[in-house]
């Protein structure tokens, strides 16, 4: 589906699952304070090269540390409780990817005149 302002989910935030795009919405009517819990495709969104970009940087970024060739999925607990300083760095770069998305994303809407809400990760922390 393409959203346009005519059409644009009620609410959508940034968030990030294993295999799934970063953009999450909301297409609720009942309520305008419902959460984002559908996952949708960066596609369907008119959103600038600039803002797809950063959102598959993030998309990569997360996966990437999430399961690597080098740390297996089932290790990569263990290896962020023993190694402090990966567990930082990856940690602060993928908050630094979120908090840039958000953003622009904000920037985006307003700047396209859209009245979907935008939920903030601290907003639903």
């Amino acid at each position: 589906m393409l959203y346009t302002k005519e059409n644009a989910p009620l609410g959508i935030k940034i968030d990030m699952d294993y295999m799934a795009d970063p953009i999450w919405i909301s297409i609720d009517d009942e309520s305008n304070d419902s959460l984002p819990c559908i996952n949708s495709d960066v596609n369907g969104f008119p959103f600038s090269p600039a803002l797809k970009h950063i959102l598959f940087c993030y998309q990569e970024a997360w996966e990437s540390a999430h399961s690597s060739r080098f740390i297996p999925l089932e290790s990569l607990g263990d290896e962020f409780e023993s190694n402090a300083k990966m567990s930082k760095a990856i940690g602060d770069s993928l908050c630094a990817l979120q908090v840039a998305s958000e953003e622009m994303l904000e920037e985006w809407l307003k700047e396209n005149n859209w009245n979907t809400k935008l939920y903030k990760q601290v907003d639903v922390q």
